[in-house]
């Protein structure tokens, strides 16, 4: 039996399997209306309604959980300058020591 990937559906009508900046204003919209900005397997970065850039990042190897940080105004500049490089390398720290950044999770799931 195959698992199909979910269908990530754009404000345009696109499917597409992989959300980066490139589809500018062309990413899909969650139910709380925040855009997603960058999505892959376990990272996912969004700017919510109020202009905060939220990245969540499952974690953990046997037990996962998931974790969401603000970005910092320094981060979001970084994003700004390298794109979906930065956020990847960003969400790959998260998940390699998600003690690292306690003081800034906004949510542990």
């Amino acid at each position: 039996m195959s698992v199909e990937k979910p269908a990530i559906w754009t404000k345009k009508g696109n499917k597409v399997e992989y959300v980066s900046a490139k589809w500018g204003d062309d990413v899909p919209l969650r139910s709380d209306g925040a855009e997603v900005l960058y999505h892959e397997y376990g990272v996912q970065l969004r700017r919510t309604t109020d202009g905060r850039y939220v990245l969540n990042v499952l974690c953990g190897r046997v037990g996962q959980y998931g974790v969401e940080i603000e970005l910092t105004p320094e981060e979001i500049d970084s994003y700004r300058k390298r794109g979906d490089v930065f956020i990847h390398s960003l969400g790959e720290n998260v998940y390699g020591d998600p003690n690292r950044f306690q003081s800034r999770i906004i949510r542990s799931c």
